[in-house]
């Protein structure tokens, strides 16, 4: 696409901004069950390989309960020995549908996920945005 020269220069920023959230692997393992994913701009992706609790708490949301459900049906995650596993990288808009999931039962995935040294999503986004309201020049 033609952009002029200024809006090119934003974009670059705006990468450079970014793609550090884009390569933060996150961990998530709970009730036996271990999960890997990397947070993109379009939502958190659960990798290829991540395990599944086979059982679902009772209370867990309709809305939850389905979803599991059409990704069992439709393949994304098949039954292997006593837990379903993640046969592609499969997209969720959020951490807590990635991260419920996963374990079966309605956990918040911003203080599930985890990056390697223990630190929560959670606490990653409140540094991102103390970053970035840091490098703020107000006139």
């Amino acid at each position: 696409s033609s952009n002029n020269g200024e809006s090119i220069s934003i974009d670059k920023n705006d990468n450079a901004n970014t793609s550090t959230s884009l390569v933060i692997p996150l961990y998530l393992s709970s009730n036996g069950v271990k999960a890997r994913a990397i947070q993109t701009d379009e939502g958190i992706v659960v990798l290829q390989g991540s395990e599944v609790s086979k059982s679902e708490s009772e209370s867990l949301q309709r809305v939850y309960r389905e979803l599991r459900e059409r990704l069992i049906n439709n393949g994304t995650i098949v039954l292997n020995g006593d837990k379903y596993v993640f046969e592609i990288d499969y997209l969720f808009d959020t951490a807590s549908p990635a991260a419920v999931v996963v374990v079966g039962r309605s956990i918040s995935g911003p203080q599930s996920w985890k990056d390697s040294n223990g630190k929560t999503l959670k606490q990653m986004e409140e540094e991102k945005v103390k970053d970035m309201l840091r490098s703020v020049k107000f006139d």
